[in-house]
């Protein structure tokens, strides 16, 4: 099955492992370093699934960049390690980047800078699905200008010509979620986390919240909550997985390594777009399982993808899989 992720390019100026942040003037060194890696929703998901073993070729990511060494940087990247890439290059403006601040023990902060992904074109993105033709369409939304106000064509494009559909967010710039809601019914996977979910739908309750997502036209909504796990409605049940244990370096990424998971699932047992709706409570446990399992992996390392290996994914399962299974919850909705 061939994936095409598409959405947001960024360069991550990454600083982990901060005990505290530098008071004004002052000076705090960078425990774990100063590095520069790779960002954005559907870059990290495009190399999270080269990693987890997806073919060469099997793989494409479609974004715009500016003119600038970051672009190239991003851009490299990828295709050394196998993903096929459709670069919009941007004169007016910059490829994106994000400083990443992660406090030792709290979650991380950002100082971003969209640039070029304002100007990502619909044009660009269809010649992209046509010269493809993915089986799986990923793609990452909130940041894109104008775009973002399309995504509803470009995801009605992708349903009817028989291609799984993943839709994922970023907190909106300048505009607020409305974008989405005409989009929706296009949707067959749509995840988000907790503070999204509950921005989007105004429920602070995750089974309300995924209930207005499935009356919004959702086929299958999935909901990501750090240490309080993952959450799915599906068949009129509601889902609910505890996360896995581990030691966490930097959560940088964690949520494009769930939704790569996610993917991943659906490649392996190469699940047609009506049968993954179908797919009975346990079979949607063990996909939860595997996607949370792959995020775990990302937190164990500084920057979106490093940590991401099917070696460690492996070893996490085998460890902790009967007691979040045993674990899960599931009830009628």
């Amino acid at each position: 099955m061939k994936i095409l992720a598409c959405g947001f390019a960024i360069l991550d100026i990454l600083v982990a492992g901060l005990e505290r942040l530098p008071e004004p003037g002052g000076v705090v060194l960078a425990p774990l370093g100063i590095k520069f890696w790779i960002g954005g929703h559907p870059v990290n998901v495009s190399m999270d699934l080269m990693q987890l073993g997806c073919a060469r070729g099997d793989v494409a990511a479609s974004f715009a960049v500016g003119k600038d060494l970051a672009g190239e940087f991003i851009r490299r990247k990828l295709e050394e390690a196998g993903v096929l890439t459709f670069v919009q290059l941007v004169d007016e403006a910059d490829t994106g980047k994000t400083v990443v601040l992660v406090l030792q023990g709290r979650d991380r902060s950002f100082i971003g800078s969209p640039g070029a992904n304002f100007h990502l074109s619909l044009d660009h993105v269809m010649n992209s699905i046509s010269k493809f033709s993915p089986d799986i369409f990923y793609l990452a939304c909130g940041i894109l200008g104008e775009f973002d106000y399309k995504i509803d064509k470009v995801l009605e494009l992708c349903r009817s010509r028989g291609m799984i559909t993943l839709l994922d967010v970023a907190p909106p710039h300048g505009k607020g979620w409305d974008f989405l809601i005409k989009a929706l019914k296009h949707v067959d996977v749509f995840h988000v986390n907790v503070d999204e979910l509950r921005e989007i739908t105004g429920s602070r309750n995750v089974v309300k919240g995924l209930v207005k997502l499935r009356e919004l036209g959702v086929r299958l909504p999935v909901v990501t909550g750090g240490g309080s796990g993952a959450f799915l409605l599906a068949r009129g049940k509601y889902l609910h997985q505890p996360s896995f244990k581990v030691k966490m370096v930097d959560p940088t990424g964690a949520g494009d390594a769930f939704c790569a998971g996610l993917i991943k699932f659906i490649v392996d047992r190469k699940l047609s777009k009506d049968r993954l709706v179908n797919l009975s409570m346990e079979e949607y446990a063990e996909m939860l399982l595997f996607a949370q399992a792959v995020g775990a992996a990302c937190v164990e390392g500084v920057g979106t993808t490093t940590g991401v290996k099917l070696e460690r994914v492996a070893q996490l399962l085998k460890s902790q899989s009967e007691k979040i299974l045993s674990s899960t919850i599931v009830r009628l909705c």
